[in-house]
């Protein structure tokens, strides 16, 4: 189950609003309604906290195994995470080069088929998961 579905379904459990949770929170329904389509998968610790409280359940509740989410220590590292510019996927590409290279032959290719298996969630590919198979 998804991050988004866990949190919808959290919700309406306990019977409140976007809105109403939004305001126990202390964020915008607008959070609330991105983070409950899908759209954000990026979230702090505190708000999810924060989310958590509002909803009378734990964090573990919400957040395990969502496969779905990235959990950051604070808004700020939420955010720059959810702006992953093209020098930023430059430094990416040269960390797993560096990463690749630490490896044997056998982990290279357990490496390539872990990334090759990424594409196929939908929420990792850059077309949504709308294109072909890669």
């Amino acid at each position: 189950m998804t991050f988004a579905d866990k949190l919808k379904q959290a919700r309406n459990n306990k019977g409140i609003s976007q809105a109403e949770l939004a305001r126990r929170v202390g964020i915008s329904r607008a959070a609330i309604s991105r983070y409950e389509s899908g759209e954000r998968t990026q979230i702090s610790a505190p708000i999810c906290v924060a989310i958590c409280n509002a909803l009378d359940i734990t964090p573990k509740e919400l957040t395990d195994s969502a496969y779905d989410l990235r959990v950051y220590a604070n808004e700020q590292e939420a955010e720059q995470a959810a702006s992953f510019s093209k020098n930023d996927r430059a430094e990416a590409l040269k960390e797993i080069k560096k990463l690749l290279d630490m490896l044997d032959d056998t982990a290279i290719w357990d490496a390539v088929q872990r990334i090759e298996d990424m594409t196929y969630v939908p929420r990792y590919r850059k077309d949504g998961g709308n294109g072909g198979k890669r």
